[in-house]
């Protein structure tokens, strides 16, 4: 059996596993060897896909890719900074927000990606019909997002 090689990458807030990557080292660490720009945009499309709540740090990773304070985006959810200041505050918790709101946040992903509609509404119908994220208690725990070498030759909503 073949074990697939993986790297934890911190360096987004979050754990994101990466698998096969050939890594090198810079300034004495190991890193994989990959461009850490599309890396951005492969986990921000798969945080508006997520099977599960959002963390707090990645709600904040949300807000900084699209380069918005914590005023603007919550305006941009009709919601309070006091809001998504205590959302991020969760840090690798799940950041308890609504499930609407919740929604609203990864169509917005969506929308701000320019996505297809066939995309969109693929999205919405598997998002809406999850009842994982309608739950106040969560059964599972929030896992890291694996990557793996083919999801950057996919990149693109």
């Amino acid at each position: 059996m073949n074990k697939e090689k993986k790297f934890t990458y911190f360096g987004l807030g979050f754990p994101i596993d990466l698998y096969n990557f050939p890594i090198k080292k810079y300034w004495g660490e190991e890193m994989a060897d990959i461009d850490y720009t599309v890396l951005k945009r492969i986990v921000i499309e798969l945080l508006a896909k997520k099977p599960v709540p959002l963390t707090g740090h990645e709600v904040r990773f949300i807000r900084q890719y699209f380069k918005m304070n914590y005023t603007h985006f919550a305006h941009h959810l009709g919601q309070t900074r006091q809001a998504v200041t205590k959302w991020e505050s969760k840090e690798n918790e799940f950041a308890m927000i609504t499930p609407s709101t919740e929604l609203h946040i990864r169509l917005s992903i969506l929308n701000l990606l320019d996505a297809s509609d066939a995309v969109f509404r693929n999205v919405y119908n598997e998002l809406d019909s999850n009842d994982e994220l309608k739950k106040k208690k969560h059964e599972f725990k929030n896992q890291p997002i694996r990557i793996h070498p083919a999801d950057f030759a996919n990149t693109g909503t």
